[in-house]
């Protein structure tokens, strides 16, 4: 049985005033500050409530710098928590990575916690005191090489999120986290007590034009065991403080023409993605990311007067592999 469809709303994307980690930081701040009430669309940016999207982010400074930023979602049972953070040195302590990943100055990084206490700090072995800690993977590479202007946004969802970075004139990538998976079932040894599967995912460095076929970076939902800012894909196993890597089914072909993907009528395909786990097999459905035909990053995707969704798609300039983030 499926679970409740998500609908996603995208926040107003903020530039950077300047390629440093803390200005990067307070750009997304911006995007995501709770005093925020609509979204790029105009639609109401509700916090609670039957069909919210809104998460509550909060933000972390040091001596008045920006270190991170988390949120929490606006329902659900199992009090997940994503933390976006980055710094220009190495904390003490440093942060928990996912092997094989080691900090990055002035990057990037994302966690996922589940069952969640109070936060303490970022960088701690435990940021939320008690429950599940993923650890950090990374997005990009240090944003003070990173090409301007850097500008910065937030997809939401009832219960996740994608990070949307887009570098320089063209380029973009994302990283996202939350109940981002439907195992279309509800025994308990293939699903969290509410029926989902939580995790984080990155592209890296980049967002390949084929990003539907497989390689070191600039995929999605594939995994690469390499260090580095490389595509890495993750899932929570059911009900363990164990994480077990994720690999996309092959269902699709990358680089494929707009008229593969565009039937007589000139509508579009949508085509769910399916996932496999490391170590439990099977996982299920990514929750309307779905692929479509190709286009921009950042194009809407509009039926008449009907919004659709949103283009995750490698480049806003050259079109490429293109997933919907349904409205």
């Amino acid at each position: 049985m499926s679970l409740v469809k998500l609908t996603h709303r995208k926040l107003v994307a903020q530039t950077a005033a300047g390629a440093t980690i803390p200005q990067a930081l307070d750009a997304l701040w911006a995007c995501v500050d709770p005093n925020v009430t609509t979204y790029e669309d105009g639609s109401t940016r509700s916090f609670s409530g039957a069909g919210a999207t809104g998460w509550t982010w909060t933000r972390v400074q040091v001596l008045g710098v920006t270190e991170a930023l988390y949120c929490t979602p606006p329902g659900g049972s199992l009090a997940q928590r994503v933390i976006i953070a980055g710094r220009a040195t190495a904390p003490t302590p440093s942060p928990v990575m996912i092997a094989p990943e080691v900090f990055t100055a002035s990057g990037f990084l994302i966690g996922h916690a589940l069952e969640a206490g109070t936060f303490t700090t970022w960088n701690a072995a435990s940021p939320f005191t008690s429950g599940r800690w993923s650890g950090y993977t990374r997005l990009g590479n240090a944003v003070t090489g990173l090409a301007t202007p850097l500008r910065l946004t937030i997809i939401e969802s009832q219960e996740t999120i994608v990070f949307q970075m887009l570098v320089g004139s063209a380029t973009a990538m994302w990283a996202g986290g939350g109940a981002y998976v439907d195992p279309e079932t509800t025994s308990a040894a293939a699903c969290e007590t509410d029926g989902r599967r939580y995790g984080l995912w990155t592209v890296g460095n980049t967002a390949n034009t084929g990003m539907m076929s497989t390689g070191l970076t600039g995929y999605i939902f594939i995994h690469t065991a390499t260090q580095g800012p490389y595509t890495h894909t993750y899932l929570w196993r059911p009900g363990i403080a164990t994480l077990e890597t994720v690999a996309r089914n092959w269902v699709v072909n990358a680089g494929a023409t707009p008229s593969q993907y565009t039937n007589a009528a000139g509508e579009y395909a949508d085509v769910p993605l399916w996932v496999t786990g490391s170590s439990t097999g099977w996982a299920g459905r990514v929750r309307e990311l779905n692929l479509t035909r190709s286009m921009l990053s950042d194009q809407k995707i509009v039926d008449g007067a009907t919004m659709r969704g949103y283009a995750l798609a490698p480049s806003t300039s050259t079109a490429g592999d293109t997933l919907l983030a349904k409205y």
